[in-house]
């Protein structure tokens, strides 16, 4: 009962390409994991997107309990939408639960802004303003935080730069770790992390990945060992008999056509 646990979320993440992958060597740690523990599918919510689905682990409810059922919310009226923030979650959160036990460090855990508990709290991309670290000294003590991003440059995708913004994302999720490093060194019971680039990439290279036809130094293969590597420090590092977990939100679909109902 007194066992610490790691919970390291990989956004979108889908056994179509991470159990080829592991079972082909490429993804050694979570090959490893798979061995040596237990793993399965798990179903996700409906819908199937993020931000219900993040809240729906953070709360045990399902969207339509927990009041977040998509990245934004109607304000007054459906045409005046807001984007949610943790304000918006019905009911108490795992964490708040674990407040009254032990120490929590959260990092990237979507639908944290504004923070619910007094702790270490790096929020997600639907924070509102500038302030993502909590508490705000923390940028002092650990200087990787200067250099910290929410989100990957989009103009690089808009300007039909694929592989530079892979490598932004591998940027971004480096500094990720690097931060999280450093929190890791902390006193903490419940340690939480979510790289995001698994997700950000498959909504642009989805098809190749699935495809097998990927070299193994492309850029997108290098990401994925790369985070691979990032889950084997966290086991390397995790203190004796500490329960590691490696979970997503949901998983990922090839579409080639777009009907827009209400257009038609």
């Amino acid at each position: 009962m007194d066992r610490k646990v790691i919970v390291l979320g990989l956004d979108g993440a889908t056994w179509d390409v991470f159990r080829r992958w592991a079972e082909e060597g490429k993804l050694p740690h979570i090959k490893r994991m798979m061995e040596e523990g237990a793993w399965g599918r798990l179903e996700s919510t409906f819908p199937p997107i993020t931000g219900p689905a993040w809240v729906s682990f953070a709360t045990g409810k399902n969207p339509g309990k927990h009041g977040c059922y998509d990245f934004v919310l109607p304000k007054g009226s459906l045409s005046n939408l807001k984007p949610i923030t943790s304000e918006d979650i019905k009911g108490e959160t795992f964490y708040e639960v674990l407040q009254k036990r032990g120490e929590s460090i959260l990092v990237n855990l979507p639908v944290s802004y504004p923070p619910r508990i007094k702790e270490t709290i790096i929020t997600s991309l639907l924070t509102q303003g500038d302030d993502f670290v909590f508490p705000s000294a923390l940028v002092n003590e650990i200087p990787e935080f200067k250099n910290y991003r929410l989100t990957p440059d989009k103009s690089l995708l808009l300007a039909g730069k694929t592989l530079e913004y892979i490598e932004d994302i591998m940027k971004l999720e480096s500094n990720r770790f690097e931060c999280a490093k450093k929190l890791f060194r902390k006193d903490w019971d419940f340690f939480f992390v979510l790289f995001s680039g698994t997700d950000w990439a498959q909504h642009v290279i989805y098809d190749k990945l699935i495809s097998g036809n990927l070299s193994e130094n492309s850029k997108p293969m290098k990401l994925y060992r790369e985070i691979d590597e990032y889950i084997g420090w966290f086991i390397a590092n995790a203190p004796h008999d500490t329960n590691i977990l490696v979970m997503s939100d949901h998983g990922f679909k090839v579409y080639t056509k777009v009907f827009c109902i209400n257009e038609w």
